[in-house]
């Protein structure tokens, strides 16, 4: 576990998001993200069909400027797997990936740093496979107990085929099986769909 600020923080955030190869969990209250991130992070997950993306929000905008139009979730839809879980009480930022995990104050739209002093918490996930790492652990059932206490309102899975001859299979597709979002754009009631309870069939 580390301590960062500046820098360091900085570069932990974007390696964090741009080692993800089987799962990245973006938690923050808004999702704006920056030009900077986009073109070189997040462009190159963009058709990465194997790459499970979990987002947790409380906003699709962080003042009156910005609409749903332009913002870091409309960004995301066009991502081929793809979950979004509305938690309106939500008031923290958490970025993993299957090997590591920050929580800090910085937000995705701010990044990189310019004038503003952020603090996070690095937590690496040990390669040991006999001793578990508690502390990454603790910290990832923490943040999956979070998210499964909001409404899931986005699920997009990648729909495969057989490659020639039936050897091995190649993405051809994808399909949205659940979608609420116009609901939280109008604030109106969402039913509560949890993410534990989602079917086998659409977490394949």
């Amino acid at each position: 576990m580390d301590f960062l600020t500046g820098k360091p923080l900085s570069d932990t955030i974007s390696d964090t998001l741009f080692k993800a190869e089987k799962e990245l969990i973006i938690i923050s209250p808004y999702i704006q993200i920056s030009s900077y991130l986009r073109e070189n992070i997040f462009k190159r997950h963009l058709n990465n069909p194997k790459l499970h993306i979990i987002i947790g929000f409380k906003s699709y905008k962080d003042d009156n400027i910005f609409g749903f139009r332009g913002s870091g979730l409309e960004y995301f839809l066009n991502f081929p797997n793809l979950t979004l879980v509305y938690i309106p009480q939500l008031n923290a930022k958490y970025y993993a990936n299957e090997r590591q995990s920050i929580i800090t104050s910085m937000s995705l739209s701010s990044y990189p740093i310019v004038n503003s002093i952020d603090l996070g918490v690095f937590i690496n996930k040990k390669s040991n496979l006999i001793v578990k790492d508690s502390l990454y652990e603790t910290s990832k059932n923490t943040i999956m107990d979070m998210i499964d206490s909001g409404y899931t309102v986005f699920v997009k899975r990648p729909n495969y085929g057989s490659n020639f001859l039936g050897f091995g299979k190649k993405y051809i597709g994808d399909t949205v099986y659940l979608n609420l979002l116009d609901d939280v754009i109008a604030n109106r009631n969402i039913e509560l769909i949890r993410y534990s309870l989602l079917t086998s069939e659409i977490l394949r």
